[in-house]
């Protein structure tokens, strides 16, 4: 064991100081965009010091199989050239370490930082609803689309958050046939709010 890792820390230190730039094989490459195009489709689930971890997970993630492809290198004890590429099998192990190891610890180090979890779920509500230029909103909207809570009564509890915040206010459905459906209307401050940490 000893003699390995001697020989793959070599490797490493007599590498020519010199920038190395490694492409990804065109199957990596479509892992890759694979990879993207499900941070993308989460990002707006996000919001704050969590969101700005998880927007560089692409960049990271390259990072972190650069790194990989010359340690794989240099654990190999025999001769042979440096990585010219980053395989697609290289570029997973990448992924797989930052999406089950590296976002789950920083979610959870994120997560902790001070507010509580009606407080960031009341923002991250606040955030849905200015992205979507809401004028006023339905338990649903929260619920199925902005994903604030895991359940109804979570929902209602960020809902009362908010009407106690002043940012919502409940609208009065006309008399007529049948259950009415519950809205609220949104205050148009909320356009013109630059930081919702205090929501």
């Amino acid at each position: 064991m000893g003699d390995d890792a001697d020989w793959a820390f070599t490797q490493l230190r007599d590498l020519p100081d010199t920038t190395h730039i490694l492409p990804l094989t065109a199957e990596a490459r479509a892992l890759f965009e694979d990879f993207r195009r499900t941070l993308d489709a989460r990002a707006d689930r996000l919001d704050g010091a969590e969101a700005a971890w998880w927007g560089k997970g692409a960049s990271n993630v390259l990072r972190l199989a650069g790194v990989w492809a010359f340690l794989d290198w240099s654990a190999q004890f025999a001769d042979r050239p440096e990585p010219q590429a980053i395989s697609a099998a290289v570029l997973e192990s990448a992924i797989v370490l930052w999406s089950r190891y590296l976002w789950p610890h920083a979610s959870a180090v994120l997560g902790a930082s001070g507010l509580s979890d009606r407080t960031r779920q009341a923002r991250k509500a606040l955030l849905w609803i200015r992205r979507q230029a809401q004028a006023d909103i339905s338990r649903d909207d929260l619920w199925r689309h902005a994903r604030v809570a895991r359940n109804a009564s979570g929902v209602d509890g960020v809902i009362e958050t908010l009407i106690a915040g002043g940012w919502l206010r409940r609208i009065v459905p006309a008399e007529g046939v049948g259950r009415p459906r519950l809205r609220w209307a949104v205050n148009p401050a909320l356009s013109h709010v630059a930081d919702l940490v205090s929501s």
